[in-house]
């Protein structure tokens, strides 16, 4: 919807400066770093939107690229906290792991004792 917004903008400044630029053909002096020139205001005029076009054109290239890389490192990102989601998870189940068995490791040794007593009493 936005590029068609953009693209509609567009052709709508583009019509607009190629009948500005048909219209007035009158040459003008262009003076450049001390350089003077006479060219039709046509063209100057639609040298200029095409320049500003260009450099719009690259300045939205440059921001889509960025965009780009920021969603990429994002879903590095995401990647990297499910593995450690992941890890944390794996840790908490050997920990559990390790806790059970102490505690079977106890049980046992608690039911043997008992077993003694119970023999020897």
């Amino acid at each position: 919807m936005r590029k068609n917004v953009f693209i509609a903008i567009s052709i709508i400044l583009f019509i607009l400066v190629a009948v500005f630029s048909f219209r007035n053909t009158t040459a003008v002096s262009l003076s450049f770093f001390g350089m003077q020139s006479q060219l039709p205001l046509a063209a100057v005029s639609f040298g200029n939107f095409v320049l500003g076009a260009l450099a719009a054109m690259s300045l939205w290239t440059i921001q889509t690229v960025k965009q780009q890389v920021s969603e990429q490192k994002q879903i590095e990102w995401q990647k990297q906290d499910e593995k450690l989601a992941l890890e944390i998870q794996s840790d908490k189940e050997k920990q559990l792991e390790a806790k059970i068995a102490t505690l079977e490791q106890a049980l046992k040794a608690a039911l043997d004792k008992q077993k003694r007593k119970t023999q020897d009493g």
